[in-house]
């Protein structure tokens, strides 16, 4: 699915999460989580093509070198020394950058599956329009999964701001995820902002932004989740009032799909 960079940025979006992301509910405000790029589960991510690197003279150079030490198995770049060069962009990247992932796609069975804890977890409906900080969409980009090829920044003309570049890099991934339908809002690390906050997770350091509770349009729980999720997702939504709809994913009867069956509050 091939997405124009300058396709509008809709207002409701959808973010699948396991039942772990409960406790960012249980606040005056809700919290979304950002991650490290090196922390994200596809091997590419941010990580931009490196054959021009590899010039017809330098590839020359390493194969006469590696192969005078017997490292070398063919013409190409020893494998160790791109997967150096990739960690080490990864970790440069790390310093400095978060992001975190939003779905064009409803009711997706994939998506539950991957990031919705097999069908146990959660999934937010979310309304951009609601907070002036989420509507400002110049920080965020759809992911085009239509080019066979990884962005090239070193060949770029002009120089681009390390910002852009990274923006292209990160908004390009393999056909493989287009089922995601993937909408990215990237966060410069800036320990300054006022709604941010930052910790430690299972050893990662995440971000957290706070966002007012009347972004949530829906809470739904997965298909597979147990009563005692559901009852917390319903405790956390009197305990502050919350405005947003409470559901539970269900199978559709005549399709591969889900169905939101709404739960009285």
């Amino acid at each position: 699915m091939n997405h124009d960079t300058e396709k509008p940025i809709p207002d409701t979006l959808f973010k699948y999460c396991d039942a772990g992301a409960i406790a960012a509910l249980d606040g005056e405000q809700a919290q979304l989580m950002f991650s490290k790029p090196a922390d994200l589960n596809d091997p590419f991510e941010f990580l931009p093509g490196l054959e021009s690197l590899f010039s017809p003279e330098l590839r020359q150079v390493l194969r006469l070198g590696f192969e005078s030490i017997g490292l070398l198995q063919d013409t190409g770049a020893p494998s160790f020394l791109v997967s150096e060069l990739a960690n080490d962009w990864k970790r440069y990247v790390s310093l400095h950058w978060f992001v975190t992932s939003f779905s064009n796609a409803d009711h997706n069975v994939r998506m539950w599956a991957q990031y919705g804890g097999n069908h146990a977890g959660i999934k937010l409906t979310l309304n951009l329009a609601q907070d002036p900080l989420l509507n400002e969409k110049s920080k965020m980009g759809w992911v085009d999964y239509s080019n066979p090829g990884r962005v090239d920044i070193f060949k770029m003309r002009g120089e681009p701001a390390m910002a852009e570049a990274l923006k292209q890099v990160a908004t390009q991934k393999g056909k493989d995820w287009e089922h995601e339908e993937e909408i990215r809002w990237f966060y410069r690390d800036e320990s300054t902002h006022d709604r941010v906050s930052k910790r430690l997770l299972n050893g990662k350091m995440k971000a957290f932004f706070s966002v007012p509770h009347r972004c949530i349009q829906r809470v739904s729980v997965g298909y597979r989740s147990d009563a005692s999720l559901l009852n917390s997702v319903l405790e956390i939504r009197k305990k502050y009032q919350a405005p947003w709809q409470v559901a539970k994913a269900k199978l559709s009867l005549n399709s591969y799909q889900f169905e939101d069956e709404l739960v009285p509050v």
